[in-house]
Order: structure tokens, then C-alpha cells, then sequence
């Protein structure tokens, strides 16, 4: 049985959900009357995360937990900005950076040709037309240790040691059995591409 913990306490349940695009989410049942706020780490089997409380309340000695990745601000209102010829991390570290997120040192080197920001859109919102006036194939994700990604996916072979339990070649659903989660989006297995872990 994989383990799971968060801020160092064992989980009784656990459901990690890592889309290929935008934002993880980490729902979970901790065994401790303690609740955690702010930045918290969690572990679920290899995958180590860092990411914010968005909501939280104990009940029955335990500690109901909802996590999103990142520093919590993917949501927050974007400061106007207007940029012509900047490199797309230029770009985007300037919107994370106002917005208290990080940006990942892999992040896409390539230029946009204008891009504004509007405040009254989300953060979230607008990096997403960042990524589109980057390029059609341009996805942005925040990654299991809470930095900011955006570039062309790769879809390596997966590395992670899976046991293929079911496969529904309509949905193109897979279900793997693991002792140890590993498998990430944006990677392949058997040809597959993979859009969702959870």
C-alpha cells in the first residue's frame, strides 16, 4: 500500500489529482487534530509536493485538507502588464512573481510577440493565453514541488514502476497498480500519452 503524508503526519485517505495543465489538487483525511495552514509538504509515495491549504477543518480528530499546488495565488487577480518581443519567461516570471509564485528554471525560452494582462482576470487565465500565444502545443502546469512550468511537453517514456490492472481503450483510461506512485503527466506509457494521473 502506497503511504501518504502531509506536514509530516500520516494520511488515512488520500486523492492527488496531476492534470497536464493547470493546477494539482491533493484532497485528504490527515491523522491529527493539528490543522496546517499556509505552504504545506506532503509526500504521496515517490511524489513529493509542495502546495497551499485552500481549505481545511478538523473533524473527529482529523484533519480534512484540501491542497493546490503552488503558493495559492493561481487564482489571484493578474497585475496589467504589457509586453512586445519578451521572452516568454521573462513574461511569466514578472506575473508569478507579482502573484507570489515561482517559476521553474525549465520554463519555455520563447518569444511572444504582445501579450497583455489584465487585472481583472485571474492569474491562472493569464498565463493560459500566454501559453496559447506561445504556440498550440505550449501547456503550462504547476509541478508536484510547487514551481511554475510552461513549455512543450517532451512525452518521454514514463520510468514509473506500474502494473497495468485495466485498460479502456474507448476512454483511453488506464488503472495501474503501484507500491510506490510515481507516474506524471506529460510522459508516455505503451504509446499513450499521459493528460491525468490521479
Amino acid at each position: 500500500m502506497a503511504t501518504a503524508t502531509i506536514a509530516d503526519h500520516a494520511c488515512l485517505s488520500a486523492r492527488l489529482s496531476l492534470p497536464r495543465v493547470g493546477v494539482w489538487l491533493l484532497d485528504a483525511i490527515v491523522d491529527t487534530a493539528e490543522a496546517s495552514s499556509g505552504v504545506v509538504t506532503a509526500q504521496v509515495g515517490e511524489i513529493a509536493l509542495s502546495g497551499y491549504v485552500q481549505r481545511s477543518a478538523v473533524f473527529l480528530d482529523a484533519w480534512h485538507v484540501r491542497i493546490i499546488g503552488g503558493a495559492g495565488h493561481v487564482l489571484d487577480a493578474a497585475t496589467p502588464r504589457f509586453w512586445q518581443q519578451a521572452p516568454v519567461r521573462n513574461a511569466v516570471a514578472s506575473v508569478l512573481s507579482d502573484a507570489g509564485e515561482t517559476l521553474d528554471s525549465t520554463a519555455s525560452a520563447a518569444t511572444v510577440p504582445q501579450w497583455y494582462a489584465v487585472a481583472s482576470a485571474s492569474v491562472g487565465a493569464e498565463l493560459s493565453k500566454l501559453a496559447t500565444a506561445n504556440g498550440t502545443d505550449t501547456v503550462w502546469r504547476i509541478l508536484p514541488g510547487g514551481a511554475f512550468w510552461m513549455g512543450v511537453d517532451t512525452w518521454a517514456d514514463t520510468d514509473a514502476a506500474l502494473v497495468e490492472l485495466d485498460r479502456d481503450p474507448i476512454e483511453r483510461v488506464l488503472t495501474f497498480g503501484t507500491a510506490s506512485p510515481s507516474l506524471l503527466p506529460g510522459t508516455t506509457y505503451d504509446g499513450l500519452r499521459i493528460d491525468l494521473v490521479e
